[in-house]
Parts: C-alpha cells; sequence; structure tokens
C-alpha cells in the first residue's frame, strides 16, 4: 500500500479509509477472499514456495523448489491477505499468515536479508564473471545451463555484477566477493566496448563462428550508456576502510587519499602491471607515523603469495589470513613501500560436470584473465578444430598491438598456439573465437 504526494499538492486516501459498497467490485472482493487468496494459499503451499522457506531456515530437509523467484509469489499472497484483513478481520486466516511469516522469520539472516535461492555465482555465472544464457528473456532457464555461443551474458549484466558484489563485500568483509567484481570488471564488462570506444556489444557469448562483433549503437542502448558511467568509477571499488586499516580489493595503478576511522588520513600510491603480472608495489604514506592493519585480498585464482615491507620479507607468521584477506598489522610511518607478489601460473579450468555445454572441454585462464582462441591469431584453425591435448604447455608473449598485452602461446610439439584476453576480441579482422576448448583425452596408462 503507498501513498503519493503531487506537484498539485494532491494526496491520495489509502483504502484503509474507503468502505466498498459498489454491487460490482464489493462481489469480486468477496470471491477474492474466500476463493482466490485461498487458491494462491494452497498452490504456494503444494508447489514448495512456501516450504522453501523451512528449508532455508533449517527446519526440514530438502532442496529448493520451483523457480529461483518463487518466493515473490508468496510475498504477494501476503500483501493481499492483509488487506484483506485490514478491511475485515479473520481470525483463522490470521494465525494462517502469522505461520507463514514465522518461516519467513526463520529464514532471514541476521541482516534480514533472506538466502532462498543464493546460487548465482555457484551455478548460473559463466567465467567471464557473465550472466544470463537466455536471449529470450535475457535472465536465466535453470542451473548449469551455460551454453556459449548463444549465450547472452548482456554487458549491463557483467557491470551489474561489479556493483552488487562490491556492495556485497562492503557488506559482509569477504573477499569471494571481490574475487567476483575483479572476474566481472576484467572480462565480461570490459569485452562489452572496443578498443576504439566507439563499438559495442550487447551480447557477450563465449565462443562465435566469426559472425558476432561490435556496433555503433543500438535502439535499446542500455550497454553503451551502462560504460560511460561504469568506466570513469572503477576507482570506486579499488579500497576500502574498515575499523582496523585500508583494505585493498582491487589492484589497480593510481593513488588514493584514504580517511581512516580514527579521522587520521593514509595516502596510498600503488604502481603495478595487474593484470598483466602479479607484483603490486604500494607506497603507504601516513599524515603521522601510526598503527594499522592493511588488508590485501587473496584472490581465489592465487596459490601462493609474498610479502616485502621496505624490501624485507615478512614471514607468513607474522601475518593472517581472514575471510580471503592477507592482514598486517604494524606500525607504519611516512616512506614505508609494501611489494606483494602474487603467483600468478597460465591455468587450465573445467566446469562442474553439470554444466553439459562444457563438459569435456577447458577454458585457460592466468590471474583474472580468461584467454579466448582467436581466428586472427590462428588463421591455420577452423571453428571448433583445435583440441588440447595433454602436456600442452604455455609461454607468456608480450604484445604492443591491441593497447599493449600479454598473450599465451600454446606450444603442443612442433605447433604453437596464440591466446589473447577475452576482453579484447573482435578487435582485428572478423573471425571465430572460442573460450571453451575440446580437450583431447589422456590416453596414457600414467601420467603427471
Amino acid at each position: 500500500m503507498t501513498t503519493t504526494r503531487s506537484h498539485q499538492g494532491w494526496q491520495g486516501v489509502p483504502f484503509t479509509q474507503v468502505k466498498i459498497q459498489d454491487e460490482l467490485w464489493k462481489q469480486r472482493l468477496e470471491v477474492c477472499k474466500q476463493v482466490t487468496l485461498r487458491t494462491c494459499l494452497d498452490k504456494c503451499e503444494s508447489t514448495g514456495r512456501i516450504s522453501n522457506f523451512a528449508k532455508a531456515a533449517g527446519l526440514m530437509e530438502g532442496e529448493f523448489e520451483g523457480i529461483y523467484f518463487n518466493d515473490s509469489d508468496v510475498y504477494k499472497v501476503l500483501e493481499g491477505a492483509a488487506y484483506l484483513l485490514m478491511a475485515d478481520r479473520d481470525p483463522e486466516l490470521e494465525a494462517e499468515i502469522d505461520r507463514i511469516i514465522g518461516l519467513i522469520a526463520a529464514a532471514q539472516e541476521p541482516d534480514g536479508y533472506l538466502t532462498t535461492y543464493y546460487t548465482l555465482e555457484a551455478r548460473n555465472m559463466y567465467i567471464t564473471g557473465g550472466i544470463g544464457p537466455s536471449r529470450h528473456n535475457e535472465g536465466f532457464t535453470h542451473d548449469y545451463d551455460l551454453p556459449n555461443e548463444s549465450a547472452y551474458c548482456e554487458t549491463c549484466a557483467s557491470i551489474a555484477m561489479v556493483f552488487w558484489n562490491h556492495r556485497m563485500s562492503l557488506l559482509f568483509g569477504e573477499a569471494k566477493y571481490a574475487d567476483v567484481v575483479e572476474r566481472a570488471m576484467y572480462n565480461g564488462a570490459l569485452a562489452g566496448i572496443s578498443l576504439s570506444g566507439d563499438r559495442f556489444f550487447y551480447v557477450n557469448p563465449l565462443a562465435s563462428q566469426g559472425d558476432h562483433h561490435r556496433t555503433e549503437w543500438f535502439d535499446t542502448s542500455c550497454c553503451p550508456t551502462n560504460l560511460v558511467r561504469f568506466l570513469p568509477s572503477i576507482g570506486g571499488y579499488n579500497y576500502a576502510v574498515n575499523e582496523e586499516g585500508p583494505v585493498m580489493l582491487q589492484f589497480v595503478a593510481g593513488t588514493a587519499d584514504l580517511e581512516l576511522k580514527d579521522g587520521s588520513r593514509v595516502l596510498m600510491k600503488t604502481v603495478t602491471r595487474y593484470p598483466w603480472d602479479g607484483h603490486v608495489h604500494v607506497e603507504v604514506e601516513p599524515a603521522r607515523e601510526a598503527e594499522f592493519a592493511v588488508r590485501l585480498r587473496l584472490p581465489g585464482w592465487c596459490r601462493g603469495a609474498k610479502l616485502s615491507i621496505n624490501g624485507e620479507n615478512v614471514a607468513p607468521a607474522d601475518w593472517t589470513i581472514d575471510r580471503g584477506f592477507l592482514v598486517l598489522s604494524r606500525r607504519w610511518k611516512p616512506g614505508d613501500t609494501m611489494d606483494y607478489v602474487m603467483e600468478m601460473p597460465v591455468q587450465q579450468v573445467h566446469a562442474r560436470p553439470e554444466v553439459e555445454a562444457d563438459r569435456g572441454r577447458v577454458a585457460v585462464q592466468r590471474g583474472p584473465l580468461v584467454y579466448c582462441l582467436e581466428q586472427a591469431d590462428n588463421p591455420e584453425l577452423v571453428y571448433d578444430e583445435f583440441a588440447v591435448r595433454p602436456g600442452i604447455s604455455f609461454g607468456l608473449e608480450p604484445r604492443d598491438e591491441l593497447g599493449g598485452m600479454v598473450a599465451l602461446t600454446g606450444i603442443d610439439g612442433q605447433r604453437q598456439y596464440r591466446f589473447v584476453p577475452y576482453h579484447l576480441w573482435d578487435n582485428r579482422e572478423p573471425g571465430f573465437m572460442q573460450v571453451w576448448l575440446k580437450e583431447e583425452e589422456d590416453g596414457r596408462l600414467y601420467s603427471v
């Protein structure tokens, strides 16, 4: 129920101040209370919409039933029941509604949030941080439905993943959300715009036979206009401040003037070639000598990291790991420097077996970057011909083209193949592109 004030000073009158006596509407309202409400409550019960809350609360066993937005149907029925009860008290109906409200309250987290279907990242996100496989609804279908060539993955959706997960990282203080921010930033969102800045992807598939290209504009141009507000805001996702001190969420070269919780200020100057390598150099300049903790995100892809202060190695025993962050507490003084080096090997990634589109396939990533095979670098190949063989090795190939980047060279016997970051594809001559590549089975009896 809402009330609205207009520019003319008019104010709506809520229905609780109006008694309906109209023959047509009175009859419809009575049928709504006696039949429609009961029908909807029964259906919400029989289809698992209500029991989903009990499962989320741990009051009963079982998996989530139905479509991910089914809980919204329960909310609407409860709202309608409340409206009817405001007009005509019904103790029996009130008791049933109170029971359902109790289930919702039991399912809520301490902060009020519900996690009845918290599976976006775990079951419905592409390796690029893109979401939404379906062109039909610009959204979701069912868990693990992640086709590659027909993937929708709207640019706006990747940007939304950045916005949302950044807020989640601030809310919960967990690095896993900043990991998703990074994945979406460097892959799904950045792919939405050409290096020239004047051509755009609305849809971001993970495979193309050479017929998908950026365009200058769309009748519905939410993606170009979203990019033009997203890119200038990049600096806002890099740092946070908590009660203990500064938090480095993303590793982007630049300078940040931070105000700590006690009102003191710290200037942090970051020098790095990230994401091309994992070395991050930070000059820490507190306004005055002070003791505080610096948190550095330990990315989910990183299997090892080293830290040094003023050129001297810091032993792992001198730092702690908390919710995905490396935490170093010390007394900082102006001129202190910090070098954080994250191991950044080339990794071959396999999808869960439930992802039918990626069975028997492998993707290549290094650090936060997902790589792809593009025809522009491999003209001798045809679409979906290449198979990653056991024992293939990868080399790093710094190149000046495409704005300066690190390509990967896959060496397979006498043949070499070049891989480029996914966000850079379709910036040269047209041709095929693939992220998920066929994987040749290892027929050896023993292998390492």
